[in-house]
């Protein structure tokens, strides 16, 4: 098999979605498909919503390294990876550092909820862990008082803990 073909194994979406701006990081995949899946306009549903096994993540990132994949920065995959546990995702943040040392940034999709869901404590455990952009937080469902409350209050709390957003905002017609 070639170092091609293994790295492209690693992946079990059908599609692998990434922002812009991520274009040269290296693609962790943690998630498949999107927790939320109710905005009909949006091609995050088309695989079904998924987490990848912690040990298959391991796995992954171990082959990576081994593979000598390069870069500085990982764009942790799935449409809303961030619904991940708090512990879950420090575990992975580990074999990041263990398997890829020379990773200083981590990023990746985050809803609004999920942060809110996550202590300030563990916020800021991430963010010393390399936690840089808590995703570029989709607020795409729909806007009712309660989700636009949720949307600012997680975006207030991530810029206060020195975390990078964006934040894509459709309202619904």
């Amino acid at each position: 098999m070639t170092r091609e073909e293994k790295l492209a194994a690693l992946y079990q979406g059908s599609t692998v979605y990434r922002p812009l701006g991520e274009e040269d990081s290296i693609l962790a995949e943690i998630a498949v498909g999107c927790s939320w899946r109710k905005c009909a306009f949006c091609d995050f549903t088309r695989d079904p919503f998924g987490l990848i096994p912690l040990e298959t993540v391991r796995k992954n990132i171990q082959t990576m390294g081994e593979l000598g994949v390069k870069g500085t920065r990982v764009f942790l995959l799935g449409q809303n990876a961030f619904c991940r546990g708090a512990d879950e995702l420090m575990q992975i943040f580990g074999y990041l550092r263990h398997y890829l040392p020379q990773i200083n940034e981590i990023s990746m999709y985050a809803r609004a909820d999920d942060i809110l869901r996550k202590t300030p404590e563990q916020l800021q455990t991430l963010r010393e862990l390399g936690l840089t952009d808590s995703g570029r937080v989709q607020l795409i469902d729909h806007l009712t008082t309660i989700r636009l409350r949720w949307g600012t209050e997680g975006f207030a709390l991530g810029v206060q803990l020195g975390v990078r957003l964006t934040a894509p905002i459709m309202k619904e017609t």
